[in-house]
């Protein structure tokens, strides 16, 4: 698999798992707090996300794991 294969890989996993907290999120906001692990586990897979979008913007760029 190249490269690039590898981040559009990394991508849409990202994307999928956000969309699965994204789910749970709507749950809770139904009255209940959002619990911290939740929303800093959100920002470190936006942080990756942004990473991945950066590198496939760029060619011949590499992802930070």
């Amino acid at each position: 698999m190249d490269r690039q294969a590898e981040l559009q890989a990394e991508r849409d996993a990202l994307e999928a798992e956000l969309l699965a907290l994204e789910q749970d999120l709507q749950c809770l906001r139904q009255g209940a707090a959002v619990p911290a692990e939740l929303a800093q586990r959100v920002e470190e897979l936006l942080g990756r996300l942004k990473l991945v979008n950066q590198d496939l913007s760029e060619p011949g760029g590499s992802a930070s794991k």
